[in-house]
């Protein structure tokens, strides 16, 4: 949950992910456990029964294609018995998800072989989306009212939620679970040459002063607090080791790809995935669930929509439950954020075209309900001698880009649509 009930800002900022959303154990035990680049480490090698995956059924599910890692397991005789683990394994998590059908529990399956980081960021994902749907919003409505209005069967937007990314088993398990950070990201970009660094800031469309270039301290930090991710422009060459390039490039992709161009690609994997094992709607969610397509040609999408009839309300919840997921959960390359700074995050990619900004504004106008005001008091009336001045500097000013998204979506609003 994201609700900061006010004792102190220092234990609102120290809360864990654990006490925020309730994320189970097993999350805690395998982000401990993956510390050779997220190739080691799953929580399921061997459960506390002593029940094995097959080490053979592992190796298939990682080769980079589901459709023939499903046919492969079929035909060998190792699905229907790494069902049955997965069942054990993740009984409880398994019990807060919708009734699965037997193929829904392959794909989990297959998903748990190839990364249980994974399975369980998918989990988690579903459980802060069908919270949100279920909530009344401040007008009475529900989000899952207006997907019924969709024609979207509640049964298919969980599904396409829960398997939103299946397509990252086309993605090497070092990069996901990779431990490089936005900070890691930023200094990268600035170790580049000038040379280099204009032409990346010109096809990635990213803007910094260019005197800024001339100093790295206040680079970082600008683009730090400017929430400007390294990992969306940098080459990957540049962090990770030959010997990872290679096996990247061996798989078709190019070291001069950011991290973000190639995880871009499981979107649409997603929907080819969900598509093969005949769950068409489902696909089309799920292949639309960041909007890559669009942020690739740099055009907006309902920048000023004062409605939710884009046809894309299902995609754009997952978008920011999976947003709000990530950001406050503690992964190998992704610290936790405080709750402004994920909605920060949210407001950036509603800018960005990538979310429906209607569907935005009520998300967040929601979350900031449950921030305590004291604490967004103390956020704006801070002085410079407080110790955690530089957090509370930067909390002001993501509440000052909330309140603004706000406040024009709400313009907006009264103009006719």
């Amino acid at each position: 949950m994201m609700t900061e009930n006010f004792q102190s800002y220092n234990t609102i900022v120290a809360m864990t992910p654990e006490k925020e959303s309730g994320i189970s154990k097993k999350q805690n035990l395998t982000d401990s456990s993956s510390q050779n680049n997220g190739e080691d480490g799953d929580l399921d090698t061997k459960n506390q029964n002593g029940n094995h995956s097959n080490v053979h059924a592992r190796e298939i599910c990682r080769r980079g294609s589901f459709e023939r890692a499903y046919v492969t397991l079929k035909d060998l005789g190792l699905l229907d018995r790494e069902v049955a683990i997965t069942q054990k394994l993740f009984k409880e998590d398994i019990l807060r998800l919708y009734p699965l059908s037997p193929k829904d529990l392959e794909i989990l399956t297959i998903m748990r072989l190839f990364d249980s980081k994974t399975l369980l960021h998918s989990i988690e994902t579903y459980v802060t989306a069908k919270k949100k749907v279920e909530r009344p919003l401040e007008s009475g409505s529900t989000f899952l009212d207006m997907l019924t209005r969709e024609g979207i069967l509640p049964e298919q937007f969980w599904r396409a939620c829960l398997f939103h990314d299946i397509g990252k088993v086309v993605i090497p398990k070092f990069l996901l679970n990779s431990n490089y950070t936005d900070e890691n990201w930023a200094q990268a970009f600035i170790q580049l040459s000038k040379r280099k660094a204009f032409s990346l800031m010109k096809k990635y469309s990213i803007s910094i002063p260019h005197e800024l270039l001339d100093d790295p301290g206040t680079l970082m930090e600008h683009m730090i607090r400017n929430r400007i991710r390294g990992a969306r422009f940098v080459p990957i060459k540049t962090l990770f080791s030959k010997k990872q390039i290679k096996l990247l490039e061996s798989k078709k992709f190019s070291a001069n790809m950011s991290l973000i161009d190639i995880m871009q690609k499981h979107e649409k994997e997603s929907e080819k995935i969900l598509d093969f094992m005949g769950y068409p709607v489902e696909a089309k969610i799920a292949g639309l669930h960041h909007n890559y397509q669009v942020a690739n040609l740099n055009i907006k999408k309902n920048i000023c929509s004062c409605s939710v009839n884009d046809k894309n309300l299902a995609s754009d919840i997952i978008h920011l439950a999976d947003i709000q997921e990530a950001l406050r959960s503690n992964r190998p390359y992704l610290s936790q954020r405080p709750v402004l700074k994920t909605l920060a995050f949210m407001v950036d990619d509603a800018k960005r075209g990538l979310v429906n900004c209607f569907v935005t504004y009520l998300w967040i106008k929601d979350d900031m309900q449950k921030i305590d005001s004291k604490y967004l008091d103390i956020v704006l009336n801070h002085s410079e001698d407080d110790p955690e001045y530089g957090h509370l500097r930067d909390r002001k000013i993501e509440l000052h880009t909330i309140q603004e998204f706000l406040t024009e979506t709400e313009r907006n609003l009264k103009l006719p649509c």
